[in-house]
Order: structure tokens, then C-alpha cells, then sequence
């Protein structure tokens, strides 16, 4: 800004009214500050900082519960029957998975390519354990559906099995199902993952069943 330009603009007359103190435009009461001694320095209501910090890392770190999952981790070989309808022969493939850890050992994460079904089935799973459910927690896509399906389950130490339940979206049907699931844990080389659901009738039944054997060991979990 050029200096004859600043030496008019403080000439001129109306300059001068925003310089009394009795012409300043008026402030409204909300965007008033109150004086800092009516500030409370501290809020006898908030919650310790230590105390937020330690109930932060309880719902964000890994738990006991996530080693059951370990057992999970590495490469396997999958069969995989599928049976659509009650009524109708099931179809048998072979194919392959690999679980392998992620985000610091929260999750576990399943990559499978089970061989050609209706359409090739490729699968994408999450596994882990939710600390505010305190349930075991799954999400699941594959290439037989465009719906993400998520289930809660419980573990069962005497049987060595996960049992969960959830909602299955029928790609044959366009309709919603409740499904049961059992995941069976055999040692540490070989599981069996059940899932059934409702037939037309309302009488369920075994929709689909994969049968996973160990290939290597399982990677250490992180």
C-alpha cells in the first residue's frame, strides 16, 4: 500500500469516530468473555487424565482373547462344500486361505480363494475379539455377495469351538435370514468353519462347510 494512500485514509473524518471509545459498535453479550478469575481452572467433573489414558488402552490394545486367534493364523488348504437349497446336492471344491495379523495384532485378516462355486468364490474376513462386547467379532465378503456380513460369537473352552450368530443375506432369494455359525477348532493344524441358515421351509440347514488344513506354521503373532 502506497504511503499517500495511507496518508489520506487517516484523514479522513470518519477515522476519527472509530478512535472515541463512545462510537465503537456495540458487542453482544455472547461474544463477551467473562473476567478470568470467574474461569474455573479445573472442571471437578472431568474425568482424571491417568484414568481416561489407562481405560483408553484397555479398549484399544490387544487382549488374552486374541491369542485363541493365533491358532488361526498361516496358510491352509480349504475344502469347501456348498449347498444353496435343501433340496439340492452340495458342491464340493478345493482351494486355499492365508491369515496373517494386522493393525498391531487386532485383527486378523483371511484371504481365501475357494475354487469355483456358482461364481469363482474369493473371500476377504476379519477376525477379532471386541473388548466393549466382549464377544469374538467377524466380518465377512465374498464374491457370491455384495453385502458385508458381520457376526458376534462366544468361545466355548471346553469344546474348543466359537459359536455366532448373525443376519445372511441370500443372493438366491433377496432376503434376509438368521444364520448360525460354529467354528470348530481342532488342534492346531486343522478347523472346520460351519455355517447354517433357514431353508424355504424354516427348517435349517448346513449352507455351507469349510474344512481348513494347516500348510505351514502359523506367523507369530505382533
Amino acid at each position: 500500500m502506497s504511503k499517500p494512500f495511507l496518508r489520506g485514509f487517516w484523514n479522513w473524518p470518519w477515522v476519527l469516530l472509530l478512535c472515541l471509545p463512545g462510537c465503537r459498535a456495540p458487542v453482544r453479550a455472547a461474544d463477551q468473555l467473562p473476567p478470568v478469575s470467574s474461569v474455573p481452572k479445573t472442571d471437578p467433573k472431568a474425568p482424571d487424565a491417568d484414568g481416561q489414558i489407562e481405560t483408553m488402552l484397555h479398549y484399544a490394545m490387544p487382549t488374552p482373547q486374541h491369542q485363541l486367534l493365533d491358532r488361526m493364523a498361516g496358510s491352509w488348504t480349504v475344502v469347501l462344500r456348498y449347498q444353496a437349497f435343501p433340496d439340492t446336492e452340495a458342491v464340493e471344491t478345493t482351494g486355499h486361505a492365508e491369515r496373517r495379523w494386522i493393525l498391531g495384532g487386532r485383527f486378523l485378516m483371511e484371504e481365501l480363494d475357494g475354487g469355483n462355486l456358482a461364481l469363482p468364490m474369493q473371500g476377504l474376513g476379519l477376525f477379532g475379539f471386541d473388548v466393549f462386547e466382549q464377544k469374538h467379532s467377524s466380518v465377512w465378503l465374498d464374491t457370491m455377495n455384495t453385502a458385508i456380513l458381520s457376526n458376534l460369537g462366544t468361545y466355548d473352552p471346553i469344546n474348543e469351538l466359537v459359536s455366532f450368530a448373525g443376519d445372511y443375506k441370500d443372493p438366491w432369494t433377496g432376503t434376509k435370514k438368521k444364520e448360525r455359525g460354529v467354528l470348530r477348532l481342532m488342534g492346531r493344524d486343522r478347523q472346520v468353519l460351519e455355517i447354517h441358515v433357514s431353508g424355504t421351509n424354516g427348517v435349517e440347514f448346513k449352507m455351507i462347510e469349510l474344512a481348513y488344513t494347516r500348510k505351514v506354521a502359523p506367523p507369530k503373532i505382533r
